[in-house]
């Protein structure tokens, strides 16, 4: 019975996040990331409905500066700019305890 409300739950905040939601867009790339729905709650932020896309919250940056509005983005993670190269060397806490 639980897994049965628990489908159905899903079911319906899917359709909400579908006709309701907010469509995202990755600020450092300019893609579309999907739709989702933005909730402010106890003074933490949901986001409901991005599953596939890793995103981040920023403040956007403003041309006059004012505190009590201020503008939210989202934005993807870099790629690191360093090869990954794994160590060629053992680990030296390592022990061989034969």
């Amino acid at each position: 019975m639980a897994t049965l409300l628990k489908r159905l739950g899903k079911v319906v905040l899917r359709l909400a996040v579908g006709v309701f939601g907010a469509r995202i867009t990755d600020q450092r790339t300019g893609r579309c990331a999907g739709k989702a729905l933005v909730l402010p709650w106890r003074g933490r932020l949901h986001v409901i409905g991005l599953e596939e896309a890793r995103l981040r919250p920023h403040f956007l940056p403003q041309e006059r500066l004012t505190y009590w509005r201020q503008e939210l983005g989202f934005s993807s993670h870099p790629e690191p700019d360093f090869p990954h190269e794994p160590s060629s060397h053992s680990d030296p806490d390592a022990s061989d305890s034969r």
